[in-house]
């Protein structure tokens, strides 16, 4: 008798576990539905492809100078900070490194809206040389 209630119990026991373990993994499973649905709508695709595909740009020029902007108003903070007598050793290193990498993508997209212009003002970005002068 003790040993068939024993067993009854742990077979019960066993149902509750499984049941337990199924309603996890419902749960889970619904979650994991109602995540998918999210990103596609935020995403706009339910293919994860498409998800990372940047949108098409309309106005490349508008779009560079508007990076270019911000790019300028965070090396004028950066400048700032540089220059500010409570700034440690280390954290003025680290602005001058950030810094640097600022300005030289600055002066990338300054360069690139200056070439799609054709107003380059480098020397290696004139055009075709012409005739020489008599």
């Amino acid at each position: 008798m003790i040993e068939e209630n024993r067993a009854e119990r742990m077979e019960r026991l066993r149902r509750e576990e499984d049941a337990a373990q199924a309603r996890r993994e419902s749960a889970r499973q619904e979650w994991a539905r109602r995540r998918n649905e999210f990103r596609a709508a935020l995403l706009g695709s339910a293919d994860p492809l498409a998800q990372q595909k940047p949108p098409a740009i309309d106005d490349f020029d508008a779009l560079l100078r508007v990076e270019a902007a911000q790019l300028r108003n965070a090396v004028d903070y950066l400048m700032g900070e540089v220059l500010s007598d409570e700034a440690t050793r280390e954290d003025r290193r680290l602005a001058i490194a950030s810094l640097t990498r600022m300005i030289q993508a600055n002066v990338v997209i300054a360069r690139t809206v200056g070439a799609m212009a054709g107003e380059s003002k480098t020397v290696r970005g004139g055009g075709a040389p012409g005739r020489a002068p008599d």
